[in-house]
């Protein structure tokens, strides 16, 4: 189950950064509620949405601002991710701990093409789960830079790893674009687990290209 996925607003609500609040949820066999300073504000009961009880689980809280996020699908920096466990599970990438890569690339020209021909290797201790738009899929992004200095980490993504990669292993794949839509603009690629952390915010530099 994925709250995020299924936003509900609640106008009334004071603003989480207003005053301190408490954040109560109850998990029972049949149904779980979410409270906000004791007041009840959800209840889901669809079989389909509840966790498992018998199988490992895992309940994520992350804080972020909109204004102080790079992109909308990580976790900045200086924000704060929360994570309760129940069971050990194998850690993999929809945790920013382990998180790391090393990031080796050939350019070409083809026309007016510029191909790029990457190896990330996971120099990690987390599993990257496959490419996709799911909370953990390791992606890769084409990241512009541009004289002034501004970032744009929004340019191309791009979802190329069909399988999980486990620490030690690489992924090969080729990413294409044309020229003309980063022209003079300096060129990156970093690799990103969806709505977790970029890996170029957890130790790992983006790699230049152009």
């Amino acid at each position: 189950m994925n709250i995020a996925y299924d936003p509900l607003s609640f106008p009334n609500t004071p603003l989480p950064n207003a005053e301190y609040h408490t954040y109560r949820f109850e998990w029972f066999p049949n149904w779980i509620n979410f409270y906000i300073d004791g007041v009840l504000l959800r209840t889901v009961t669809n079989p389909d949405a509840l966790p498992d009880p018998g199988k490992d689980q895992r309940l994520h809280l992350n804080l972020w601002g909109q204004t102080t996020s790079i992109g909308y699908s990580s976790l900045h920096a200086g924000g704060r991710q929360f994570v309760l466990m129940k069971g050990e599970g194998a850690r993999d990438s929809r945790f920013r701990e382990g998180l790391h890569c090393h990031l080796t690339a050939e350019t070409s020209s083809d026309g007016p093409l510029l191909n790029i021909d990457i190896v990330a290797r996971n120099s990690g201790t987390a599993v990257w789960r496959p490419s996709g738009k799911t909370v953990g899929s390791v992606n890769a992004a084409l990241v512009t830079r541009s004289r002034e200095g501004n970032w744009d980490y929004e340019f191309r993504r791009h979802y190329p790893i069909s399988r999980h990669v486990h620490p030690a292993e690489q992924a090969c794949f080729r990413l294409t674009i044309p020229r003309s839509e980063f022209e003079g603009r300096e060129l990156y690629v970093d690799l990103v687990a969806e709505q977790v952390i970029w890996f170029g915010q957890n130790g790992a530099s983006p790699l230049r290209l152009i």
